[in-house]
């Protein structure tokens, strides 16, 4: 060991010293030939043979003096040096391969780390608090009809199959004896909220949780100012309390340090900001960051959850496992908390603990987009290896190009492994460069694709590439160097000196077609799958445009104003209502205004079971329709026929009988008639009477068929209409009267905030992100991949025309003429073209399989998209192979004899 490290110190030092030590060994050389030369002499040999004879006896003096000079550098790395050296040469004389080369795989590589980027951030990443391994959501699963009498109302998230229930919320009593289990060395619990905010004399809507005292503890995660909440903020009696984000922070402090301590209103309460978290925390979901913090001591007064009721399973639950635990012990004890809740309640197969890691976060809004990136992984991931196998194609055409080069470098005395590094080393360099490109490529494209995965602004995280992002493209071009740099390596590795010597002309460049075509044929079958899913998803694009809303999308502006959550309540209610629509109704350009609950087509929806007098259900079954909670004339402002009796009117207010307008679906499907005229109960003692009938339009997905639909006004249902979304119906440009909306219902009560101002369009647009972004993407993605495969087509012909330059002269001069010698040419890229469809089309379908879900209007296995992907590429490819076929046509049999 001490010996390996004094020579390595050596090497170190030699270093500095170069210069005079290559002075003395020249020296040291020179004296020993003079010392064989005076020995020569000495035995009477004359000046000429005792030179010759001293240098027979000193041997190979260069030899020698790499022998030497081993001793005092590092060989290796100095070899690989000038390798990259002479690599980094021969790429820059050949510039139009190295552009085409470059390129290719800054696109793979580029798309790759920027979807990676932001599949990490989502998904991948740890939240940034402390030993985030350890966190644990509780969820539970159990019985749906056993339990029923225990469990009577939920809020959050669940799923439901064969009579097992799955769900993410626990009620107060259920938290609090999960909380007594030792299996947690923390535990907390939350609910959201998008309460009203007021401060510094603004007004907004926040995205916000209810947390429980040990919250923050429980993450482990603090405050940059202040402080985070604490247990006894949480308590009974202690001043009201709140923390918020630091984009928060920015937006209505404008980063001032005199937030800590201000005033802020929460629906109308009031609170004291005590902390701002760090700029880097988000919630327990980077995709849907939470803003405001807010003890849950306070539920009650800025929510509408039944926070002591025992039946109402409303609060999310997070813990931190004792180290050392597994989850098969968390959820061990538990099941025993849950079984006291249940048998408490006469309940006996109670629910049972689903431990899940909470490492990245919320799970339940990381599958909501994971399969939309995972889509975007898989095409971008082919489309790298299209690329690579491109590249591998050019570069064996090149090493065939270069057969005689390297034939006399190993001549010369380089080994095969020697030439196969420098190959190897012209690879690396080629993806270095294509990395490199690749990183800025991806800083572009992150930020495109963010503004894909998230349409509203106000959500979109800031992701950029960081030290992962840097880490994955390294380890994405050393990989891509080997899978396309291996192959032509390997072969020059065995080139054979003689054999080559001996050929001249074309036979210089002799390739062997076989691999080289195979490399083609992968490279158009994968090229295929990309342009079958791009044409699937451009076909379900068109076909959502298709789609018969039942309104008209155009010219609609609209907002939201939540005046329940400010105080507002009957009367008052209904008279800041009034009045917001009078004065956005008096903005120049405004033609109609109208108002409902849940906007058309925003994915919100409420399902309401009704009962019919003299009507009875099918046995098992229940009358049961959608609702809407809308204004006057809402149907008529919307543009949805009347076909039956009327629209709801101003004069439908709460001291007018209870009345109600249906749609085509529910007269067809629950009345099979006419429905005018009809009475319905939604409630026990309220008859409801049906006075229109209304075309079908779409409720909340553009996607589902119209449900039944019931629309109320929403002046007979004050007690639920806290909030609504008000709808203008414009002569201009409706964005361009959103300053005066905001201003106009700032001038009716400034604490008051305007939220979700968009027009419908916005909407549709964003209900269909996802197939818009699949389409924009595949359809780029397919023609990036559609342009390699026919580079790689080019250079395979290109190549063996040029090695047959001999058999095309002798062809014509035959008599053969130049449409037979295209055809020679065509007829080999059109065999390997159906021979790639055979291949392709196959696993196009075994691909879009997995996003069968994603299509709308068309099938997998649509003959028209799978035909016309077949038709682009024969088309692309013998665009390709036109340029090779021509220059062999017109080959001169004269100069084609002589090459030979």
């Amino acid at each position: 060991m001490t010996a390996w490290l004094h020579s390595l110190w050596l090497r170190l030092r030699a270093v500095r010293e170069r210069r005079r030590l290559e002075r003395d060994l020249e020296d040291e050389l020179a004296f020993h030939l003079a010392m064989k030369e005076e020995q020569a002499r000495a035995v009477g040999a004359d000046e000429g043979e005792a030179r010759q004879a001293a240098r027979r006896r000193l041997g190979n003096a260069t030899a020698l003096r790499e022998s030497l000079r081993d001793a005092w550098t590092f060989p290796t790395i100095e070899s690989v040096w000038q390798d990259m050296r002479h690599a980094a040469r021969a790429l820059a004389k050949a510039r139009g391969f190295t552009a085409v080369a470059v390129l290719s795989l800054a696109i793979g590589i580029g798309a790759n780390t920027a979807i990676f980027t932001v599949f990490h951030a989502l998904f991948l990443r740890s939240l940034p608090v402390q030993n985030p391994q350890e966190l644990r959501i509780v969820n539970w699963t159990g019985n749906a009809r056993a339990l029923k009498s225990l469990i009577r109302w939920t809020s959050g998230y669940g799923s439901g199959a064969k009579g097992v229930q799955t769900h993410s919320s626990f009620s107060m009593e259920a938290f609090e004896a999960l909380a007594k289990q030792p299996v947690l060395s923390s535990m907390a619990g939350f609910a959201p909220i998008t309460p009203n905010v007021y401060a510094r004399s603004r007004a907004l809507r926040a995205p916000g949780q209810l947390v429980t005292g040990r919250y923050f503890e429980t993450l482990g995660a603090r405050a940059a100012l202040g402080r985070a909440l604490s247990a006894a903020d949480d308590s009974p009696g202690a001043p009201p309390a709140a923390v918020i984000s630091w984009r928060l922070y920015q937006r209505l402090y404008g980063g001032v340090a005199e937030a800590l301590g201000a005033d802020i209103r929460i629906d109308k309460q009031p609170f004291t900001v005590v902390g701002i978290l760090p700029p880097g925390f988000h919630g327990l979901s980077p995709a849907n960051p939470v803003d405001l913090y807010v003890p849950m001591a306070h539920a009650t007064q800025i929510s509408n959850y039944r926070v002591h009721d025992s039946g109402s399973w409303w609060m999310q639950v997070i813990g931190r496992a004792v180290p050392g635990t597994t989850d098969p012990e968390i959820k061990a004890g538990l099941d025993v908390a849950l079984d006291g809740v249940a048998a408490a309640h006469g309940v006996s197969d109670g629910p049972k603990a689903l431990i899940i890691n909470a490492r990245t976060g919320l799970a339940f809004f990381q599958r909501q987009m994971r399969e939309f990136l995972l889509v975007l992984l898989a095409m971008v991931a082919i489309l790298l290896l299209i690329a690579c196998a491109n590249l591998a194609t050019l570069l064996l055409a090149r090493g065939s190009a270069r057969s005689r080069e390297l034939a006399i470098r190993r001549a010369l005395g380089a080994g095969g492994a020697r030439i196969a590094r420098y190959l190897l080393t012209e690879s690396l360099l080629l993806a270095l460069a294509g990395g490199a490109l690749g990183l800025l490529l991806a800083w572009a494209g992150t930020g495109v694709l963010t503004r894909m995965v998230f349409t509203d602004p106000e959500d979109m995280p800031v992701i950029r590439p960081d030290a992962m992002a840097l880490l994955f493209t390294g380890a994405l071009s050393l990989i891509t160097a080997v899978l396309f740099g291996m192959a032509p390596a390997f072969r020059a590795a065995r080139v054979h000196p003689a054999a080559c010597m001996k050929q001249t002309g074309a036979d210089s460049g002799r390739l062997r077609q076989r691999f080289a075509r195979a490399l083609v044929v992968a490279q158009v079958a994968a090229a295929v799958v990309l342009v079958v899913g791009a044409g699937l998803f451009a076909r379900t694009l068109v076909n959502l445009g298709r789609v018969e809303l039942g309104f008209r999308p155009d010219h609609l502006l609209m907002f939201q104003v939540a005046p329940g959550l400010n105080g507002y309540e009957g009367p008052r209610l209904a008279d800041i209502y009034r009045r917001i629509q009078e004065r956005v109704a008096a903005i120049p350009g405004v033609q109609a205004v109208t108002a409902v609950q849940h906007p058309l087509l925003s994915g919100w929806m409420s399902n309401r079971t009704l009962n019919i007098p003299g009507q009875q259900p099918k046995t098992g079954e229940r009358y049961s329709a959608y609702t809407h909670l809308v204004g006057e004339r809402f149907l008529t402002v919307m543009g949805t026929p009347i076909l039956l009796g009327r629209d709801l009117q101003a004069s439908d207010d709460a001291s007018a009988p209870a009345v109600a307008v249906v749609n085509s679906t529910m007269a067809r499907e629950i009345f099979e008639g006419n429905p005018v005229g009809r009475e319905f109960y939604l409630a026990p003692k309220t008859p409801i009477r049906i006075v229109g009938m209304a075309a079908d339009s779409k409720y909340d997905d553009i996607r589902n068929d119209v449900p039944a639909t019931i629309y109320l006004p929403w002046m007979q249902h004050l007690e639920v209409a806290s909030g609504l979304h008000f709808q203008l119906r414009t002569s201009v440009e409706p964005l361009s009267l959103a300053p005066a909306v905001l201003r106009a219902v700032a001038a009716i009560d400034p604490t008051l905030p305007v939220s979700d101002i968009r027009t419908q369009q916005q909407l549709i647009e964003r209900a269909t992100a996802p197939e818009r972004t699949f389409a924009m993407l595949g359809s780029f993605f397919s023609g990036v991949a559609m342009l390699l495969a026919c580079i790689g087509i080019y250079g395979v012909l290109a190549y063996a025309v040029a090695r047959r330059t001999g058999e095309f002269g002798i062809r014509l001069a035959l008599g053969a003429t130049r449409g037979r010698i295209r055809w020679l040419v065509l007829r080999g890229t059109l065999a390997m073209i159906l021979c790639a469809i055979v291949m392709g089309i196959p696993a196009a379908l075994a691909c879009v399989r997995l996003i069968e879900s994603r299509l709308f209007g068309v099938e997998p296995a649509d003959a028209l998209t799978l035909a016309g992907a077949g038709i682009a590429m024969v088309a692309a490819a013998l665009a390709a192979a036109w340029i090779p076929s021509e220059r062999a046509a017109r080959s001169d049999p004269a100069a084609s004899l002589r090459c030979e």
